[in-house]
């Protein structure tokens, strides 16, 4: 369950990915992958890489369901604290390190340009 909550979580109808993820998990050259984990809004896959050579974190989340998310939130903290330049994709919410995509549509793609 532990590592449940430390993925994805489920709050009315928001889906909240990654919220304790520890910030070295999005070093350079590291990635995350959830596939197939059944949540109440359905099956989702996730992608995150961390590419801060370039510059950038790069999340694409799909979940394809008729019952999914109205909302997703992803925690994408950067390993140093440092804040994005620019979002593509959502909302960033600096005070939780976390973009907001509202309206969800069963797929998004953030991007965080540092």
């Amino acid at each position: 369950m532990e590592s449940r909550w430390r993925l994805y979580l489920e709050d009315g109808d928001t889906l909240s990915l990654l919220p304790g993820v520890p910030r070295a998990y999005l070093e350079d050259g590291k990635a995350i992958e959830i596939e197939g984990v059944k949540t109440y809004f359905g099956p989702i896959r996730l992608s995150v890489r961390s590419e801060l050579a370039r510059g950038r974190i790069v999340a694409r989340l799909e979940c394809p369901s008729d019952h999914g998310p109205r909302r997703v939130r992803i925690r994408l903290a950067h390993p140093e604290a440092r804040r994005p330049v620019a979002v593509k994709g959502g909302r960033y919410r600096a005070d939780e390190e976390v973009v907001l995509v509202e309206p969800f549509a069963g797929r998004a793609d953030v991007v965080l340009e540092f």
